[in-house]
């Protein structure tokens, strides 16, 4: 989905009524992003969604009714390019890979600084992936040992 009017659009999905405030007050402080709506459940995202034009979806995974897992599957399903970035009060490095696989453009951890989230945001609304550096040292640490070599 494309930029309207060169900001971001933002969609806040989190049960915790205190949390999308926080994240609203982050993102209102971005010259370039601009909260669009906000769920509270799963269900809510898929009925308010349909009737907006976001950019980036930002989705807690624990929510009540339909989880933030099964939520994704269901958006990509419908809207193949939407970026949705995953939300969790676990490190990245616990599901981030998981859910990259499954079609979310990122997850971050809502420990992150609000630079970090402001930045994954522009990075998956431009179209890209995000992963934190925490998630990429975790990666490189998997690497069968062949990629830890180095060419002499």
């Amino acid at each position: 989905m494309a930029r309207s009017n060169n900001k971001i659009r933002v969609f806040i999905a989190d049960n915790h009524f205190v949390v999308r405030q926080g994240l609203k007050h982050i993102l209102g402080q971005s010259h370039d992003m601009e909260v669009v709506g906000e769920a509270e459940d799963g269900y809510q995202v898929l009925e308010h969604i349909k009737d907006l034009f976001v950019n980036v979806i930002l989705m807690d995974i624990e929510m009540p009714g339909k989880n933030g897992w099964e939520v994704m599957i269901q958006l990509k399903s419908l809207y193949p390019k939407l970026n949705i970035l995953m939300l969790s009060i676990f490190h990245e490095y616990h599901y981030g890979l998981r859910f990259i696989k499954a079609g979310a453009s990122g997850c971050l951890a809502k420990s992150s600084a609000p630079d970090q989230l402001c930045q994954a945001i522009r990075t998956v609304a431009s179209g890209n992936k995000f992963i934190s550096s925490l998630l990429a040292d975790k990666l490189i640490e998997g690497l069968p040992p062949q990629y830890n070599d180095i060419p002499s």
